[in-house]
Formats: C-alpha cells, structure tokens, sequence
C-alpha cells in the first residue's frame, strides 16, 4: 500500500499546505502536520471531494473518415449537508 506525504499531495492539487490541510479537516480527514502520511483510500477521498484526479471521459464517435471527440460532464459529488439540531416536537392538543 503506497504512502503520500500531505505536503505532496498539497503540491499535487496546487494547494497550499495550510490550505490543505484546513480542507482536508473539514472532509473528515484529520491531520496532524503536513508531514503526515496518507493511505490510498484518504488519497482518493481528498482527490474525489475535491474535484482533481477524476480523468476526463471522452467519447469518441466515427462518422466516416471523421472523428467526432466529446467531453462527458463529470458526475457532480453532492456534499454532506450539515446536521441540523433535533427539533423538540410538541404533543398535539
């Protein structure tokens, strides 16, 4: 299992450390220091959450001699809403 360093990966997404590691906290990934090590499945979550590392589709249609190159729209990753405070509920009269 590979190993990355939060400071490379921060270099990766054109981040600053800082940065990266306020965004990766608030993803649910809690770091210590930019030094901290990485697994593979935190890797993906951060690139996944954050949009980079998703390769482009393309499509790619023959119409005879002509090529016909199209981008699909990446899936859009909907965020965790925030949890709301649990509402007393008043007994009906």
């Amino acid at each position: 299992m590979a190993k990355l360093r939060a400071y490379k990966l921060a270099e990766e997404l054109k981040l600053e450390s800082d940065d990266f590691l306020k965004k990766a906290k608030a993803i649910g990934i809690d770091l210590r220091s930019k030094m901290s090590p990485l697994d593979e499945a935190q890797i993906e979550e951060i690139r996944r959450r954050l949009g980079v590392g998703v390769p482009d589709r393309r499509v790619e249609k023959r119409v005879g001699k002509t090529v016909i190159r199209r981008r699909k729209k990446a899936e859009a990753v909907p965020e965790p809403a925030p949890a709301e405070p649990a509402a007393s509920e008043e007994p009906a009269a």
